[in-house]
């Protein structure tokens, strides 16, 4: 609850293009997300948006645990852990996943992973957006 209530990383991104809005249709969320460079590595990551408890938080934390990794890397992990809680065949190790290790028990309700994989789908988008060597 703390992420949804101190969300990190959050901030005004209404000057994007509409194209960088990722909804939710069959709730209403939606999340934007701005991806800083500094060369191939993601210095970091912002967001904005309006929903759940469940897509803020997961925008929060995804933030924090994807900042300093490669592009590659970056778009490697927010893919495993789109898997991960879509297919759910292993349990999310704190060590890995740190704080979205939280959203493990998620993985039994279908209609809430759209919620917490969200900002995953924009952050996937907009990584393949970029124009990294």
């Amino acid at each position: 609850m703390d992420h949804y209530r101190n969300p990190r990383n959050m901030t005004d991104l209404s000057q994007l293009a509409e194209d960088c809005q990722y909804e939710n249709p069959s709730c209403g969320d939606w999340v934007r997300v701005h991806i800083e460079l500094d060369g191939e590595i993601v210095k970091r990551i912002v967001f904005d948006g309006e929903g759940c408890s469940l897509s803020i938080a997961s925008a929060s934390m995804m933030s924090q645990q994807l900042a300093g990794f490669s592009v590659n890397e970056a778009r490697m992990s927010a893919a495993s852990f789109v898997k991960a809680i879509r297919e759910g065949t292993r349990a999310l190790d704190p060590a890995e996943w740190g704080d979205l290790a939280s959203f493990d028990e998620i993985r039994s309700f279908p209609i809430r992973q759209k919620c917490v994989l969200l900002p995953f789908r924009a952050l996937l988008s907009e990584l393949e957006k970029l124009e990294v060597p």
